[in-house]
Formats: structure tokens, sequence, C-alpha cells
């Protein structure tokens, strides 16, 4: 009787573990879906700054060069310190 107990609570115990795997592999996949879907996002982001960058620097070539001068000399003042 004791091993017909021992032999149940093994299977309970290797029918929650198989469980918990699955429901891990489950997460696993959502967040590695979750992951692709930001980094796309975030690329998509990257891609359109640095359009919107551009045609400014088109657009307005003196400010834009005169901002890279303020941006230069900050840090490189910074940079003594």
């Amino acid at each position: 009787m004791s091993e017909s107990k021992s032999k149940d609570i093994t299977d309970v115990l290797a029918k929650d573990v198989a469980e918990i795997k699955s429901a891990l592999s489950d997460m696993a996949h959502d967040l590695q879906n979750l992951v692709a879907d930001k980094y796309n996002q975030l690329t998509d982001k990257y891609s359109e700054s640095l359009e919107s960058v551009s045609e400014y620097a088109s657009e307005q070539p003196l400010k834009t060069l005169g901002i890279a001068l303020v941006v230069g000399f900050v840090l490189g003042f910074c940079s003594r310190k």
C-alpha cells in the first residue's frame, strides 16, 4: 500500500512539473515575442528620428552647424574639468 501511495505522489509531482515546464515555455515564448515587438518599435522610432534630423540639417544647415559648434565647445569645456 505504501508503494502505491509513493507511485501516486510521484505521478502527481511529474504531472505538476510537466505543467510548470509548459507554462514556463509559454511565458518564455510570450516574452520573446514582446521583446521582438519592442525592438521593432525602437528601430522604427530610431529611423524616424534619424530621418527627421537629416531633414532639419538639410533645411537649416547654418543652425545645425551652430548647434554642433556649441555642443562641441560645451563637451570640450566639461572634459577639461
